[in-house]
């Protein structure tokens, strides 16, 4: 454009001068032109380059904004890893640290700072063997490192396992602490038990080798006893013997060779061994008489052994039922801290997009108001333009009012949901913990709708449930996750009892100084015979593989032992059955603080 301007401007300049012009002036006049149209050439070029430039720089800015946005995104997105990460590590019952390669702390999870005592800024930058003193843990050779390890203040067993990680570059540390105290103790208790059986069992071999002995002299005759003479004074003489009902040298005459296997209580002697037995006797002068008759001895030392041998294996039988009944429990606890490990994680992961939905469907909710007031206001506006008619059956036609009817009681039923699942999850996060050792003031009825939210399912289809509280009961002192597993096993058994369809009633009540819970079904009932017997470890009226027989034995223990109560039964066949359990309220300095 420019050149062309100019063109034409040298043209009209040669034409209107040259009549007034020589020659010599106008060659220097041409010359000059095209002079002026090389350098706006050059001009038009450097301009193109700088627009270029320009373009290429704005498209530079625009890519480099995307970039700068993009780098915002996935920051928001590591922040929100990070915050899941560290939800993650503080929901575990281990302790996590993380620390650098001098073992300074760096980070550590919820579970540290509540086994410390301390807050969480003030455990990073302190050396770890500052926090467990006893762990002793060097920089060298830590690579995968596991150990067992004693926390001397709180007496608690941990096992400790070390991992090495590069953060950075730099080499740094993760530790574990896993708390093993009850698996110890556990441990320790059926170590005990065992060494228990095996030295009744060394016991009742002994027994059995003098049996075999006692047999091998009967069948031979021989043997080696020396008569006494008449002279000799009676054992209660002879030995000062200060007590005359003393079982081994009592003022009633041969008592010392009539009862075998008993301690002397004044002496301190063992009557349990034929040699020293013969030793002791051989000064009374009533001996004579009775080592006249050697089958008389054996007999009386062989039935010592027998009653001494019976009564071993009943030992040995009651301990080998209470190893079986302790491994049971064992693993019944462990199943159920597995069940709640994996309901707890169940329940948060729920409640999450739960609380998304809840939080969405609200905003929606509010929209749908601005939207009915926009229509509102859009009618009126078309009312007053002359157009009432046709709105009014487009209206008609799309059937407005209806879909905004619904839309309010599709919102509802929506939050409603939301709120019922949100009852649903924080119920089953209270009764997944199975594991809490710690008393706490509990309301009965909230303990008792817990468990029926937990077991819902199990009697929906047949049970009628009736309820009778007393809305004015007092908060127990007690172990709530362990009365929720009372009532749960109760329900489900009133519910195992009903063939078709029947009722459960179930009703609470405060009396003088205890707390009243009565369970009752229209059931089948319980036989008489069994009526007794439904406390007992391991007995069961279910089939094979239906039933282990622990779980009455569980409740009694629960009610009895841990919470100093008592649990009645009635119960006949065709009848239903009823289950009445008290609770005293002031118990606390009684109940076992570890159950």
């Amino acid at each position: 454009y420019y050149i062309l301007t100019a063109i034409i401007i040298i043209a009209l300049s040669i034409y209107l001068t040259a009549p007034f012009i020589d020659h010599h002036q106008f060659v220097f006049l041409v010359f000059s032109a095209f002079t002026a149209l090389i350098l706006l050439k050059k001009i038009d070029l450097v301009i193109n380059e700088k627009r270029a430039i320009r373009h290429e720089l704005a498209a530079k800015n625009t890519e480099l904004a995307r970039e700068h946005q993009e780098q915002k995104e996935l920051l928001k997105s590591v922040e929100y890893a990070k915050r899941q990460w560290e939800m993650t590590i503080d929901c575990m019952d281990d302790m996590l640290i993380l620390t650098n390669a001098e073992l300074i702390v760096q980070r550590c999870n919820n579970p540290v700072a509540e086994f410390t005592g301390l807050e969480y800024l003030s455990i990073l930058g302190r050396n770890i063997n500052q926090l467990y003193p006893e762990l002793n843990i060097e920089t060298r050779n830590l690579i995968a490192e596991s150990f067992e390890y004693r926390h001397e203040a709180s007496g608690r067993f941990f096992y400790v396992r070390i991992y090495g990680v590069e953060e950075g570059g730099r080499p740094m540390f993760v530790i574990t602490l896993s708390d093993i105290s009850e698996v110890k103790m556990i441990n320790a208790r059926l170590q005990l038990q065992n060494q228990e059986i095996k030295q009744e069992r060394q016991q009742l071999q002994t027994a059995l080798d003098k049996i075999s002995q006692l047999i091998k002299l009967a069948s031979t005759g021989k043997f080696i006893i020396e008569p006494l003479d008449d002279s000799q004074k009676s054992c209660y003489d002879e030995l000062e013997c200060t007590n005359p009902e003393c079982p081994c040298y009592g003022v009633k005459k041969a008592r010392c060779w009539l009862i075998s296997g008993t301690l002397c209580l004044c002496h301190g002697e063992q009557q349990d061994d034929f040699a020293s037995k013969k030793e002791l006797c051989a000064k009374c002068p009533y001996y004579k008489k009775r080592v006249q008759d050697p089958i008389s001895q054996v007999n009386e030392e062989f039935n010592s052994l027998m009653h001494m041998l019976v009564s071993k294996n009943r030992e040995l039988a009651r301990a080998y039922e209470e190893l079986k009944e302790a491994e049971s429990q064992m693993l019944q606890q462990e199943k159920m801290a597995s069940i709640g490990l994996l309901a707890a994680g169940v329940a948060h992961e729920i409640n999450n997009p739960v609380a998304f939905i809840g939080s969405n469907i609200n905003t929606m909710k509010k929209y749908m108001l601005r939207i009915s007031t926009f229509i509102t206001t859009l009618e009126e506006y078309l009312q007053e333009s002359g157009q009432a008619a046709a709105a009014a059956e487009s209206r008609r036609s799309l059937k407005i009012d209806f879909i905004m009817a619904d839309i309010n009681d599709l919102i509802n039923e929506s939050l409603d949901g939301c709120e019922r699942v949100k009852k649903i999850v924080m119920d089953l996060k209270g009764f997944s913990r199975v594991d809490d050792s710690d008393r706490q003031a509990a309301d009965i009825n909230e303990c008792l709708d817990t468990t029926i939210n937990m077991v819902w399912n199990e009697l929906k289809y047949k049970v009628d449930l009736k309820k009778d509280y007393d809305e004015n009961l007092p908060l127990l002192d007690c172990y709530p996750q362990q009365l929720n597993q009372v009532f749960m096993n109760l329900l489900v058994n009133a519910a195992h009892s009903i063939a078709d369809r029947g009722e459960i009633h179930l009703k609470t009540w405060a009396e003088a100084d205890s707390i009243y819970v009565k369970i009752s079904d229209t059931g089948a009932g319980i036989a008489p015979e069994h009526l007794s017997h439904i406390f007992e470890p391991f007995f069961t009226t279910k089939k094979v593989g239906e039933g282990t027989g622990l779980g009455l034995s569980i409740v009694y223990d629960i009610i009895t032992k841990n919470h100093k109560g008592d649990i009645e039964v009635n119960s006949e066949i065709g009848g239903g059955t009823t289950f009445i359990i008290e609770l005293p309220c002031n118990t606390s300095g009684n109940i076992p603080e570890s159950s």
